[in-house]
């Protein structure tokens, strides 16, 4: 979750999660997962103090036209679970 700098401590990340959370709990799933950049320290920080736990590493592929016709970019990320409730 991005948002604007402006809004960066007003508690709108954190709401935007809680809602997305719900939404997935709402469909009946018990568990989520999210990616996050590997490199981005603060969004990392903000994903576990809202409970959210780092499950390991991972190399997402992006599907971009850009990329020159490969199996898309790579990018490294890090990958988050959190247990729901439903």
């Amino acid at each position: 979750i991005y948002v604007a700098e402006p809004a960066q401590g007003t508690g709108l990340a954190q709401a935007l999660l809680r809602d997305g959370e719900a939404r997935i709990a709402a469909q009946g799933h018990g568990h989520a997962r999210l990616f996050c950049v590997e490199q981005n320290a603060r969004a990392r920080a903000f994903y576990t103090r809202c409970g959210w736990v780092e499950d390991g590493f991972e190399t997402a592929r992006l599907d971009t036209a850009h990329w020159q016709g490969r199996e898309g970019y790579p990018l490294h990320v890090c990958v988050f679970r959190k247990r729901l409730a439903v």
